[in-house]
């Protein structure tokens, strides 16, 4: 039982790393290889959504609620910032647009 826990924990926070880069590159190679363009809003919008969709993990880990909530704020802060910078990188490195 305590081997199940362990796992789906492991699991749950492997989501929470990996989740959000997953989707701001599926983001990030949509919007800047086709058509349909972006802007600014919209870049911020898949930047936020990406912090969501790792704090979802976060909020089901069996832990009391003061420390959902004190992990969330530190997550997203830290998210926020790698993601940021790795947005930047990721679209200098693949398409060539430094800023």
């Amino acid at each position: 039982m305590a081997k199940t826990t362990w796992l789906r924990t492991g699991l749950r926070i492997g989501c929470a790393l990996l989740g959000p880069f997953v989707l701001m590159s599926g983001y990030l190679l949509l919007t800047r290889s086709t058509a349909l363009g972006f802007s600014e809003p919209s870049d911020y919008t898949a930047l936020c959504s990406s912090v969501v969709v790792g704090m979802l993990p976060i909020a089901v880990l069996p832990r009391r609620r003061w420390a959902k909530i004190a992990s969330a704020l530190i997550y997203s802060a830290l998210a926020l910032a790698a993601l940021f910078a790795y947005s930047i990188g990721f679209v200098c490195g693949v398409f060539h647009n430094c800023l």
